[in-house]
């Protein structure tokens, strides 16, 4: 099980997502570049810090549901106000 990181005061540790991309390989692989800033004071930096990774089309499915689901419910949650 991946298990969070978190701040020594206790919050989950977190980085705010400036941008993103995605692609094919050779018909292969799915490849996802993911853009951040390190902390807020570098929100408005020119060079966000970034991370690109390979992934395989399951896995591709497999994150993209999971992001549908809980963007899904949180809008559902502040349109409504009821938790799910």
């Amino acid at each position: 099980m991946i298990k969070f990181e978190f701040e020594p005061d206790g919050n989950i540790k977190v980085c705010p997502l400036t941008g993103f991309a995605t692609a094919t390989a050779a018909g292969m692989a799915c490849l996802l570049r993911i853009e951040y800033a390190k902390a807020n004071r570098d929100l408005d930096t020119k060079c966000p810090s970034s991370l690109q990774l390979a992934l395989t089309p399951a896995q591709a499915v497999e994150l993209s549901q999971d992001l549908m689901r809980a963007g899904s419910l949180l809008i559902h949650q502040r349109q409504t106000g009821v938790p799910q």
